[in-house]
């Protein structure tokens, strides 16, 4: 979802990493952005998002998948 929101709103990306950094703990955040993290990771960095525009970007997801189902 990161990506998606990323890909849509790309200016929306420096504010958004300097956040996250300030966030997290920096070993959780390079897991993360390494694809390591572990099943506890996930809920800490969806936490440290903007939650209204990580759900907007789950919604419009959940719309093109139900598109390409059928």
């Amino acid at each position: 979802m990161l990506l998606a929101h990323l890909q849509r709103s790309p200016s929306r990306g420096p504010p958004l990493f300097v956040d996250l950094f300030e966030r997290l703990p920096p070993d959780l955040l390079c897991r993360f952005l390494s694809d390591h993290a572990g099943p506890l990771d996930y809920p800490r960095v969806m936490l440290a998002t903007p939650m209204a525009e990580m759900t907007a970007a789950v919604v419009r997801s959940r719309a093109l998948w139900l598109r390409a189902a059928t």
